[in-house]
């Protein structure tokens, strides 16, 4: 028996290690994979998709028939579940390329929770998901940033968000044909301090990620608009009187790299600040004369406002660079807004870094101390 438990468990070891290797392997050529298969049918993989996420609702209702126990409220669940994949699928609308990983990481949440209800042979369910749930977590942080790396590629937090709700939805599923006594068995000790440790390292993981990856912004609040910049209202105001006064230095910026998004790996810190305020004051301006153009005149007149206060020194350079050359990427540009933020992804910009360190800190010593006291009940 335990030969059979441990040959089951290095297979599904290895299968969820081999498909978690295809997802890094395929980053930096899945753009140009994406581009052959849609350049003469171009819904043809998103209807591929579609037919696979109905496949699997069907497999779904089959097994829930099979089970036989509460049959009509896991019908009535999966007509829930299958609700929230219609709006998942829905708010990517734009970008069609991301629903795919809906599938992915549906796919690698699966092999995660059947290798971990192998190895832990006590048939506990909710543990299997847990972990899981914050082993996917941790390698969709490690894709992200695998992707950050990529030249061709963007690592985004929104990104691995996509990706932990895509595994929540997979765990829905895969709850939904469970037997009741498997929900309802208690944990082992040892699976309480193994979970302890994997959700340690997706604090960790999230902490590295935003620190080396996202910044830590600023909200910035006026009577009539708001927008968001990596430099409080001050600084801003004292960057714009500085390339008003000396633009000399601020001519030896390369424009046109900052506006495709391009780091010279030659900038100083000061010149790394003016880069960032010359990026956000092209994102503006690209913003306004894009809301004019669609009429868009709320929108249009809180831009001309924005730039007036704080970016009024760039706007001469970036507006003739904008001819030539749009700022990519657009962050947040959405058609049925009437107005957000061109920079409010990019930034973190709720909490302050040392909330935030301060924050994941003490969540690491509540786990630990919440793994103490849970394996004095058990």
């Amino acid at each position: 028996m335990k030969d059979k438990i441990r040959k089951a468990t290095f297979y599904s070891f290895w299968q969820l290690a081999g498909f978690s290797l295809i997802i890094f392997i395929t980053i930096p050529y899945f753009p140009v994979l994406w581009k052959s298969l849609t350049a003469s049918q171009q819904h043809l993989a998103v209807n591929f998709l579609y037919s696979g996420a109905g496949g699997t609702g069907l497999y779904l209702i089959y097994c829930i028939f099979r089970l036989g126990e509460q049959k009509y409220l896991r019908l009535l669940m999966l007509a829930f579940l299958s609700y929230f994949y219609a709006l998942m699928f829905t708010s990517l609308s734009q970008f069609p390329a991301e629903k795919f990983h809906l599938i992915e990481y549906g796919i690698l949440t699966f092999l995660a929770y059947r290798y971990f209800e192998i190895k832990s042979n006590t048939q506990n369910t909710q543990m299997a998901f847990l972990k899981s749930l914050s082993l996917v977590s941790c390698i969709s942080i490690g894709d992200e940033f695998a992707q950050w790396i990529s030249p061709n590629r963007v690592g985004t937090i929104e990104d691995i968000i996509v990706n932990i709700k895509s595994s929540l939805l997979a765990l829905a599923g895969i709850a939904l044909i469970m037997p009741v006594n498997k929900l309802r068995k208690r944990p082992a000790r040892k699976d309480i301090v193994e979970l302890t440790y994997y959700f340690v390292v997706l604090i960790l993981f999230i902490t590295a990620f935003i620190t080396l990856v996202h910044e830590f912004g600023y909200e910035i609040r006026d009577r009539n608009y708001y927008f968001y910049s990596s430099f409080p209202s001050e600084k801003l105001q004292e960057l714009a009187v500085y390339v008003k006064d000396n633009k000399k230095d601020f001519s030896n910026l390369d424009i046109l790299k900052a506006l495709r998004g391009e780091k010279s790996d030659n900038m100083n810190g000061g010149q790394k600040q003016l880069y960032k305020f010359v990026r956000e004051a092209s994102f503006h301006i690209y913003e306004r004369d894009n809301a004019v153009e669609k009429k868009r005149y709320d929108k249009a007149i809180n831009e001309s406002a924005i730039i007036d206060k704080y970016y009024y020194p760039v706007y001469a350079v970036v507006k003739s660079r904008l001819r030539m050359e749009k700022p990519m990427p657009i962050s947040g540009a959405s058609d049925s807004e009437i107005y957000k933020s061109p920079v409010k992804s990019d930034l973190i910009y709720q909490i302050t870094k040392k909330h935030f360190y301060v924050g994941s800190a003490c969540l690491i010593v509540f786990l630990f101390m919440a793994n103490v006291y849970l394996r004095r009940q058990l």
